[in-house]
């Protein structure tokens, strides 16, 4: 049997789609390089190998890839991400002596308690508390509103110092939610250290190829590549070994071949008449 070749683009063949232009992605990590795809199925702690082509032209082949868990991610440039302004949700809550906080100036310290354990464990030995609680503060607290959960938390660092979470919070977000930074707590306290604004650009270098789902049995036998587009030849199925006829190689016919000479043997054995005993 012939070989059956058949010829097309490189991308008919490809594992996942091209993700390219697709909406919803996630936003370009300048350290990774260029990811034009994504394997649902990928492990965030394992990495995975797949099957690409090894980008030679002349002895076209598959090779394996290993893609590390952090590189599962579709990874592709695109304008630099937009980083909503912060500003803390509203509040009627009242300081409760005339003349005390107003709502507008208790909103910025207001936080929620699991922000300000997230924040407190940075620094070990923080305490948390709430100076405007009602039973620290019987003179002058924060009445609260039905349904409100923040409260005026306030981190009390081993060194002394203290911060209002809310006030920490604005710190984090002040140029977007989501903008790049990191705490530092050098100074005996939480400071927020904004880090580079993101350029939509994806590291320089390659990109990932595309991992490839041949047929059973198939082979890449010839790649042309040409104003950045790929045209594939894929060879279908092995040639069959040489065969003498009905579709069996030479040494299953010499097989075949004393199989039936002794069969003949035994047919002619039983036609040999017995002699009386």
């Amino acid at each position: 049997m012939t070989p059956s070749n058949t010829h097309g683009a490189m991308s008919a063949y490809y594992q996942f789609p091209d993700l390219t232009g697709m909406p919803g992605l996630p936003p370009p990590n300048p350290n990774l390089p260029e990811k034009a795809w994504s394997d649902p199925n990928a492990s965030a702690t394992e990495p995975m190998t797949y099957d690409v082509w090894n980008e030679s032209d002349t002895s076209p082949a598959v090779r394996k890839l290993v893609v590390p868990p952090e590189q599962r991610f579709a990874n592709l440039p695109g304008e630099p991400p937009v980083f909503p302004p912060y500003a803390p949700a509203a509040t009627t809550a009242v300081g409760s002596i005339p003349n005390g906080f107003s709502s507008n100036q208790i909103a910025p310290l207001l936080s929620m308690r699991a922000e300000a354990d997230a924040l407190a464990a940075l620094i070990p030995g923080t305490a948390v508390i709430d100076p405007y609680d009602p039973a620290v503060n019987s003179f002058e607290h924060v009445v609260y509103p039905p349904g409100e959960l923040r409260r005026t938390w306030v981190l009390k660092y081993p060194s002394g110092l203290e911060a209002f979470v809310g006030t920490l919070l604005a710190a984090e977000n002040a140029k977007g939610v989501g903008f790049p930074g990191s705490w530092d707590a050098g100074s005996g306290g939480l400071v927020w250290v904004p880090g580079a604004a993101p350029t939509g650009a994806v590291a320089p270098g390659p990109a990932v190829p595309f991992p490839l789902l041949l047929p059973t049995g198939a082979k890449l036998v010839a790649v042309s590549v040409g104003a950045g587009l790929s045209t594939v030849e894929v060879q279908l199925s092995e040639p069959v070994p040489a065969s003498t006829g009905g579709g069996l190689t030479a040494a299953q016919d010499q097989r075949l071949a004393r199989i039936e000479s002794m069969l003949d043997a035994l047919l002619a054995a039983d036609r040999v008449p017995i002699p009386p005993g």
